[in-house]
């Protein structure tokens, strides 16, 4: 397989033996307007600004972690920067680099880390 690609990402894991509740994150960017496959707007009435996404001071809600391993990472800074192409008819595009769809996580010490 000649078209496979290893790139290293770090990750923060978080352990819970048990169910536990923790401050809910203060930004939902779940409510950020874009467009699907350019069929519909989702969220057209909500404006690409902070204070529609960041939740009111002092009413955080409490969201409930189950028990288990949760997982923080995030893309290499290679894939998160578009290029900027011309398509054929002259028109500039912002082309972002393909994500890979699968991921493998390795579990190691760190006494195997260099």
């Amino acid at each position: 397989m000649s078209n496979i690609l290893l790139v290293p990402v770090h990750l923060d894991a978080l352990v819970l033996d048990h169910d536990q509740m923790v401050v809910e994150t203060t930004a939902d960017f779940s409510r950020l307007p874009y467009c699907d496959d350019g069929k519909y707007d989702v969220h057209p009435d909500i404006a690409n600004i902070s204070e529609q996404l960041v939740a009111t001071a002092f009413q955080n809600e409490n969201l409930l972690l189950r028990a288990g391993i949760h997982l923080h990472w995030s893309l290499p800074d290679a894939l998160t920067k578009a290029q900027y192409v011309q398509d054929a008819s002259g028109n500039g595009l912002q082309v972002f680099p393909l994500v890979p769809n699968r991921w493998m996580v390795q579990r190691c010490n760190d006494r195997d880390v260099v």
